[in-house]
């Protein structure tokens, strides 16, 4: 199975389908607004275009991936189909949350690629550009690791109700339109995306609290799965 069976199982419940029109509405919606004025400066360009995606359609997708990664297992006990056959309970999550990561890693390369495309097209000091960009790139790709994490902490929290962490991503995006421009964004993970776009506004010390942010994540998922090592059951004791 591994990461591989992970992938193969979402092949037909649509997931991925999904996954390209979150990702390919957003982004031409915005390249229709932001190319038509013929717009030269790449920075903007790079914001204007990411920034319904990142503000809204980024944390729902995230949100899917968690749910639909769980709902086949877990919502009819079918995990323990697996654990039967001597795969053990924290086997079958680390496989699920190392594809959750992958899936998320490539998913904003595809979503950095396309939006490429016009910037390319239309101007000429790409190198510098990206330059520019390279660090808000860094940020957007730790601050989607982070509601990786949440969303999985919070599927393995409550098993029973895998679609939780879709409605979650829907809370978290509509909640980032109204947060982000405040000075409690820092608060709110799933603002996090649409801030990385605005990198240079960001205060050393916020970094530094995304990246604890990041790492407490990152060290109760690896907790909560020493917990699961002999366990044959999602229930918590």
């Amino acid at each position: 199975m591994g990461i591989l069976g992970e992938y193969k199982k979402s092949l037909h419940n649509g997931l991925y389908i999904l996954l390209l029109v979150f990702l390919l509405i957003p982004i031409s919606f915005q390249v229709f607004l932001t190319v038509s004025p013929q717009l030269k400066d790449g920075v903007f360009m790079h914001i204007a275009i990411l920034s319904l995606f990142c503000r809204l359609f980024l944390p729902i997708a995230i949100g899917l991936l968690v749910s639909f990664s769980f709902v086949n297992e877990f919502r009819r006990k079918g995990y323990m189909s697996a654990i039967y056959h001597g795969i053990t309970l924290k086997t079958i999550l680390i496989n699920k949350f190392l594809f959750c990561l992958i899936i998320t890693f490539c998913y904003l390369i595809c979503a950095l690629v396309i939006t490429s495309i016009p910037i390319v097209l239309t101007v000429d000091n790409l190198g510098t550009v990206y330059q520019r960009v390279s660090f808000s790139i860094l940020f957007m790709v730790i601050s989607s690791l982070i509601i990786v994490n949440l969303h999985f902490l919070i599927n393995i929290i409550f098993y029973k109700i895998p679609l939780l962490s879709l409605l979650v991503g829907v809370i978290g995006g509509l909640g980032s339109f109204f947060i982000s421009h405040t000075n409690y964004w820092i608060l709110f993970p799933w603002s996090y995306p649409i801030m990385s776009l605005y990198f240079d506004s960001i205060e050393t010390k916020q970094l530094y609290i995304i990246l604890i942010v990041y790492l407490l994540s990152l060290i109760i998922f690896i907790f909560m799965l020493s917990s699961l090592y002999n366990k044959k059951s999602m229930r918590w004791k």
